[in-house]
């Protein structure tokens, strides 16, 4: 480990959790000064969750805002939402309850941080974009689900056919869809998805 990272300490925090348990993990990293992208990329592949975030206030030049960059293990992004959660929980543990100025690579937002009773944080996300999507790509994506053009939009189509989603972590929402699954509200169907009866 090269002495840059040493002197970096990583916290490691769960965002949308209550308490102790559940939650998405971030790394969140607070420096007085971003290291290289190199030494960014090392640590966050090092802490191996999905995300690592790097901040470091940029001084009142700036408006006091933090300079933030994110890096999965593989390779750097542009934002993520949960681990900007956790950093306004770091920050407002670092420096009280506070709205702080965010500079991403390609926008400019703020998160909101609390640390009263408990860590609390809202964000503010950077803007979006969309287009069409390609026919091939369409295609495609449909296809990793087993799915055809066809299955889209259906007439007389009545609400969610698919509930498409790793298995909930906490007991309440576990026993609730294994509860559809026995009473017939969900059909299971292995390695493909849950599909709600219409």
């Amino acid at each position: 480990m090269s002495d840059t990272r040493a002197r970096l300490p990583v916290q490691r925090l769960a965002a949308f959790s209550s308490g102790e348990t559940g939650g998405n993990p971030a790394g969140v990293v607070l420096a007085e000064t971003l290291p290289d992208a190199a030494t960014m990329q090392a640590i966050a592949a090092e802490v191996g969750f999905s995300e690592t975030v790097f901040a470091a206030p940029r001084g009142k030049a700036s408006g006091e805002a933090f300079r933030v960059r994110y890096f999965s293990p593989e390779e750097e992004i542009p934002f993520c939402g949960h681990a900007t959660i956790a950093l306004g929980a770091a920050l407002a543990k670092a420096h009280g309850n506070g709205v702080f100025a965010l500079q991403l690579n390609a926008a400019a937002i703020t998160v909101e941080g609390r640390a009263d009773d408990g860590l609390f944080a809202a964000l503010q996300s950077p803007p979006t974009s969309s287009r069409p999507a390609g026919a091939d790509l369409a295609a495609g994506a449909l296809a990793l689900f087993g799915l055809t053009e066809d299955d889209l939009d259906k007439p007389d189509f009545e609400g969610a056919k698919c509930l498409c989603s790793p298995p909930p972590r906490d007991k309440a929402n576990q026993e609730f869809v294994w509860q559809g699954l026995v009473d017939g509200t969900f059909q299971h169907q292995p390695d493909l998805f849950l599909e709600a009866k219409g």
